[in-house]
């Protein structure tokens, strides 16, 4: 049979502890050469839908160590829009009763059936906070307890449930731009991760003695200035506009999450503008210097050197998403699922066929 999951049903069986487990997995893996990372696939297109283009996007690959492959793919309608901070990248909820569009596909690699389909939102955020995490786990002090937190929408959580799973941490400042936004974040996540939260009027004042900063906006611009940034710190970036050249500079250590050269974007006629193109790619005073760096799996697997004393500031770029992220977390998610009896089963042979394709 073939389970098909909601994001509710997951929420229940997928915690950052056992992302993170599965994570690690996948990048020992990656790193010994055991598996491999498909490429992320962006087709944008014009859309019929008022200042808005229709993005495509399909990761895929294998993760042999659990006998499973996964296809993660969005079907998003992107808008780039002035907001308070500058130019922010939206995701339009059009589907019908005004939803989003992604999903995963879990294939097993001994049978070549389909495991479980379920959407990508709770396991996205998941996968993302879980990288997050194993960065710091690595490159921050082993002392880290007060965190600031830019950012307080959907992905802010997940940087604060990572955190939390990885280091003993006392307090969380956060800031964004919308101060009932943040006020409501901090009274909803205190009480969920058991920690302080404090929330700030400022960047500035958020980082002020923090022992790590984490970035989770939507911003097409960077967030954080070097200025703030004070010895010891590690720093981390959920998207590439996030960072400036000159935090870059500032980093004595700096690790990528994944080569750029596995993401290819096609824009179609008509879908061609600038807003488009700098959203998958950097600031021109940065983008030389990506491609050069270490990527998260030569950390955890132990190829490249960390934090090596505590004055060092460290900085983690989540620079793009990975296929093998879906297929660990996926599998994980399938396991437990199965365990506890959670979500409806499908016939599989709905998604079979008996002619030879």
């Amino acid at each position: 049979m073939t389970l098909l999951l909601s994001n509710e049903e997951i929420e229940t069986i997928l915690n950052m502890e056992g992302c993170l487990a599965a994570l690690q997995e996948a990048y020992q893996d990656l790193a010994a050469e055991v598996t491999t990372e498909g490429l992320r696939s962006d087709v944008v297109s014009p859309s019929s839908h008022p200042d808005a283009v229709h993005s495509l996007k399909v990761y895929s690959t294998a993760f042999p160590r659990r006998e499973v492959a996964a296809i993660r793919l969005n079907s998003d309608l992107l808008t780039f829009r002035r907001g308070a901070v500058g130019k922010q990248r939206s995701k339009i909820p059009a589907a019908p009763g005004e939803r989003w569009v992604g999903l995963v596909l879990l294939f097993s690699t001994s049978t070549g059936e389909p495991l479980a389909i379920f959407p990508d939102g709770v396991a996205q955020r998941a996968r993302v906070g879980a990288a997050s995490g194993l960065a710091l786990k690595i490159l921050g002090r082993p002392d880290v307890a007060e965190l600031a937190i830019i950012g307080s929408g959907w992905q802010a959580g997940a940087q604060a449930m990572a955190a939390c799973a990885v280091r003993k941490i006392r307090r969380i400042r956060i800031f964004s731009p919308n101060a009932l936004n943040r006020e409501r974040f901090c009274a909803a996540w205190e009480g969920t991760l058991g920690v302080s939260f404090l929330p700030v009027e400022s960047v500035a004042e958020a980082a002020r003695g923090a022992d790590a900063i984490l970035c989770a906006t939507n911003s097409m611009r960077p967030v954080l200035a070097a200025e703030v940034v004070e010895p010891g710190m590690h720093v981390g970036f959920i998207r590439i506009p996030e960072a400036g050249a000159d935090v870059l500079a500032r980093a004595d250590v700096v690790v990528r999450h994944t080569p750029p050269e596995l993401s290819t974007v096609q824009l179609l006629k008509g879908a061609d503008s600038p807003d488009v193109r700098g959203d998958r790619g950097w600031d021109s005073s940065g983008a030389d210097k990506l491609g050069g760096l270490p990527d998260l799996k030569d950390l955890v697997g132990g190829r490249v050197a960390g934090r090596s004393n505590p004055d060092q500031v460290t900085c983690f770029l989540n620079n793009t998403g990975m296929g093998l992220q879906f297929a660990a977390v996926g599998h994980a998610i399938w396991e437990s699922a199965r365990l506890r009896g959670v979500g409806r089963e499908l016939p599989t042979e709905w998604f079979t066929e008996s002619v030879h394709p």
